[in-house]
């Protein structure tokens, strides 16, 4: 299914939602877990990254890969139709480490990726990296990297 939605571009921007597209609260206050509906619908989409990132990576196909649950597919597409004008995909894969099955996958149907996600999440007050998907990015030489380095100037926290 994944595969076949694609168009025939030969570019893929791929980007990350929490903490990269919008700052998630959860990572900071673990008491909202409760309803993730209404955190989700809710959350400040960061239009100035995604339009640097448009800009500086013109004619690619969009698609936001999401640690998200399943569960909060409908509630996440919701949001990025409400904040976005531009057509994107969306794939919600339930964990960090399965991104990476994700991104192998891409890499069938397109020359090239620009991978933009931090990567990380916060515990403690501590960030912690997932670097198994980040060491695969930076070593694929048809794999733009794009982390926390260059993200951390957007986020608000």
């Amino acid at each position: 299914k994944v595969a076949s939605s694609f168009s025939n571009r030969s570019n893929l921007l791929v980007m990350d939602i929490d903490d990269t597209v919008c700052n998630n609260p959860l990572h900071i206050d673990e008491t909202l877990n409760g309803n993730l509906k209404d955190v989700y619908i809710n959350l400040d989409f960061d239009h100035d990254l995604l339009n640097i990132l448009t800009k500086r990576f013109p004619n690619h196909d969009l698609v936001f890969l999401s640690a998200r649950q399943k569960k909060y597919e409908g509630i996440t597409y919701k949001w990025l139709k409400k904040n976005l004008d531009i057509s994107f995909k969306l794939y919600l894969c339930g964990s960090a480490a399965r991104k990476l099955f994700y991104l192998k996958l891409f890499l069938t149907k397109y020359k090239n990726l620009i991978y933009v996600d931090d990567l990380s999440y916060l515990q403690d007050g501590n960030r912690f990296f997932y670097n198994e998907v980040r060491d695969w990015s930076e070593k694929n030489l048809s794999v733009k990297y794009i982390g926390w380095d260059y993200l951390k100037k957007f986020r608000k926290y």
